[in-house]
């Protein structure tokens, strides 16, 4: 999925709740986040010269940013709304293991950047990791965007 089809898809509705729409909104920048490091991982596999930095500072703020301010708040409002119905308490549960999953693969694909830049590390390599760090990504959004912010709209 590409970013322009990501926010078309997923866009906020003024009815929801203020943090919906935050969270919504939040998705949509780290959508392009994730854009803009497909495009360096596209560039990387074709050869092109890239700004190495960019790269890292990409994925240093995309191991920090969600997981320090993004993710609690959604741990927060969705573990509030499993306790108020108890069809989100899966849903809750594959969100916190999603997070979990995502810091870890942010965090050994950052790594694999810094081997990169120092040479200890194929760009290949780089490429494999991010390429699955981005459809992880934007699939757990998606999880997020169908399911659970739409049964979390009565409760928060």
């Amino acid at each position: 999925m590409d970013l322009q089809a990501f926010a078309d898809q997923y866009q906020s509705d003024v009815s929801e709740a203020p943090m919906l729409v935050a969270l919504r909104a939040e998705h949509r920048h780290i959508a392009s986040v994730l854009a803009l490091l497909s495009d360096h991982l596209n560039a990387i596999e074709r050869s092109e010269l890239v700004d190495t930095h960019v790269i890292y500072e990409i994925m240093d703020y995309m191991v920090t940013w969600p997981d320090r301010f993004h993710h609690p708040r959604e741990d927060l409002i969705f573990s509030y709304a499993a306790d108020v119905d108890q069809r989100l308490a899966q849903d809750r549960r594959r969100l916190e293991q999603d997070h979990d999953h995502m810091l870890r693969n942010g965090r050994e694909l950052l790594q694999a950047v810094e081997d990169w830049r120092r040479g200890d590390q194929s760009g290949s390599e780089v490429v494999r990791l991010g390429r699955e760090y981005v459809q992880a990504s934007y699939g757990h959004m998606s999880f997020e965007e169908q399911e659970v912010f739409q049964i979390g709209r009565a409760h928060v």
